[in-house]
């Protein structure tokens, strides 16, 4: 949610995946609870978002039917307590996430290539380009995947840094070119024949 300042001792950035006005609910909710909550330790953050997550799923559950239900994944990076987690919210259940998350028909090709592309010492300034060129990827080959670009950045220090999604576009489009590039080397080496 775009409010705050930079010394608010908690900030959150959510992105979802399912049915566009139950996530927005979701949310709106989790981050009204935090706001008005009286923890500012990462675990209290937790517990709320957890509790909140479960109290609204039952809530709106209850008036569908057992087919109908919508459905909600959502990632949630959570800075509080001088410390930034990433969290997947998984229906009703939320888990803690030790590095990188997916939500969405485009999980599976991006943890592929995040695997393939991101190492676990990675700056920020990699991991936005190794979203941007999973996120262009997961778009291109994944139907039904795609819309505007929005990436965000929660630091450790709080800020939260949000990138314009014409730029994010752009950026994604030459990673994309320098993909096929290295693509192309890596398939030439491939068909090296060895002399002795």
């Amino acid at each position: 949610p775009d409010v705050g300042t930079r010394t608010d001792k908690i900030r959150m950035a959510f992105a979802g995946a399912g049915d566009g006005p139950f996530i927005d609910k979701l949310v709106e909710k989790i981050w009204t609870a935090v706001e008005q909550g009286s923890g500012t330790s990462m675990q209290e953050i937790a517990n709320q978002v957890e509790d909140t997550n479960l109290e609204w799923h039952q809530r709106l559950w209850s008036v569908y039917g057992r087919g109908r239900r919508p459905e909600a994944e959502i990632l949630i990076a959570i800075y509080a307590d001088k410390e930034v987690s990433l969290h997947r919210l998984t229906g009703p259940i939320v888990n803690e996430l030790d590095t990188y998350g997916f939500v969405g028909i485009g999980e599976e090709l991006g943890t592929f290539m995040a695997e393939q592309v991101r190492a676990d010492f990675d700056s920020v300034e990699d991991d936005v380009i190794a979203a941007l060129y999973i996120l262009h990827n997961a778009k291109k080959y994944v139907d039904s995947c795609g819309g505007d670009t929005q990436l965000a950045t929660v630091l450790l220090d709080g800020s939260v840094h949000k990138m314009a999604s014409h730029d994010a576009d752009v950026l994604a489009e030459s990673l994309a070119q320098i993909g096929k590039e290295v693509q192309y080397l890596f398939s030439a080496a491939g068909n090296l024949s060895y002399k002795r």
